[in-house]
């Protein structure tokens, strides 16, 4: 969650909010320009991986790393429409019309006030990536393990379960937030307790479930895999294990973008399974590198405001919003800039979409 300005606030002070504009360095109408063009860009292009995934349904029954992709494409899609209704960025101009009632204030501060959604979906797109990275991993390091665990009912499994995960940790979001019906912004952020000793060890406890550990296995798994495609000497004819291995990954259908997306090669080379691998090796590291340059500043910055170390009225600091709505837009860009036959996929979509539309 982004606490614009500072979180310990009492509610009489209608000047300080936790869910502010980040307008105080920017002009608020080229800041509406911008989310505008994020929310425009990322929702056209998460739809449309999404289509492309769900016109060519066989991909997602036979690949389950398109099945995290699929994922990826909706929390998206879902968090830029939700940026452009949220009272935090102030899309819909400065004068927002929050509810007033009895139970309709204390819900919308709760669920759309808070961000709970936004951070939540975040959050889920935090574990899709570290899945993403164990299943890349243990399609090299345990193929026929990798085979059987990412079997397509199981998939379902592990999708439901991580955006389970990535919504209960946005919960805090809801406990942080409180309705006044007197006051101009009604939704005000205050401490989860006013202990400091416990609120370290909560603060510390969510970054370290939200952040740190999904990045440190997502970390290991790609160390994992990198070191096995290192030791493995697909070039040496006599390392039978080395070929069987990659004959393995071919018929287990583990890429995510090459082996995802190219439903044409219907006996493909060993040679042509080292191009993919090294290609999804490529995009994996992107997607996880970009997702962490975004939403690192913000997780840190937060909790340290929450801990009262930093002062979150430093209005450079705010710039950290933008990069978080960013990384929605992201994701499509680097599988179509790095892969080429996501590339003519992603086109070939496109021209479909927009044959059928009205007067075409």
């Amino acid at each position: 969650m982004i606490t614009l300005k500072n979180s310990t606030i009492s509610p009489d002070q209608l000047d300080i909010t936790a869910f502010s504009s980040v307008a105080s360095i920017i002009h608020p109408l080229i800041l509406q320009i911008i989310y505008i063009a994020i929310i425009t860009v990322g929702f056209i292009a998460n739809f449309l991986i999404c289509s492309l995934l769900t016109l060519n349904q066989s991909l997602m029954n036979k690949f389950p790393s398109c099945r995290f992709i699929f994922l990826l494409a909706v929390v998206d899609a879902l968090t830029v429409i939700l940026v452009l209704v949220s009272p935090s960025f102030e899309i819909l101009g400065s004068s927002y019309p929050y509810p007033r009632g009895n139970i309709s204030g204390p819900v919308f501060c709760a669920f759309i006030g808070s961000d709970f959604f936004i951070w939540g979906f975040g959050f889920v797109s935090v574990y899709t990536i570290t899945s993403l990275s164990i299943e890349r991993m243990s399609s090299v390091v345990w193929p026929n393990v990798h085979h059987s665990l990412f079997r397509t009912y199981r998939m379902y499994y592990i999708m439901i379960l991580v955006f389970i995960i990535g919504l209960a940790l946005s919960i805090p979001n809801i406990l942080h937030v409180r309705y006044f019906h007197d006051q101009t912004i009604p939704c005000i952020c205050l401490p989860l307790t006013d202990i400091v000793f416990t609120n370290t060890v909560i603060y510390f406890t969510l970054i370290a479930l939200q952040f740190i550990i999904p990045f440190t296995i997502t970390f290991i798994s790609y160390v994992t895999f990198a070191y096995q495609i290192r030791k493995t000497k697909f070039s040496s004819p006599s390392n039978q294990y080395a070929v069987n291995m990659g004959r393995n990954s071919i018929r287990n259908k583990q890429v995510i973008s090459a082996g995802c997306l190219s439903n044409n090669a219907t006996s493909p080379t060993l040679e042509t399974w080292r191009r993919q691998t090294k290609r999804i090796s490529i995009i994996s590291i992107m997607i996880t590198l970009a997702f962490f340059i975004c939403w690192f500043p913000n997780q840190l910055i937060y909790t340290l405001v929450q801990l009262q170390i930093f002062k979150s009225k430093n209005p450079w600091l705010n710039i950290r919003a933008v990069l978080v709505i960013s990384s929605s837009t992201i994701n499509p860009v680097i599988y179509v800039v790095i892969d080429p036959n996501f590339r003519k996929l992603f086109w070939d979509t496109l021209k479909q979409i927009t044959y059928k539309l009205p007067g075409r």
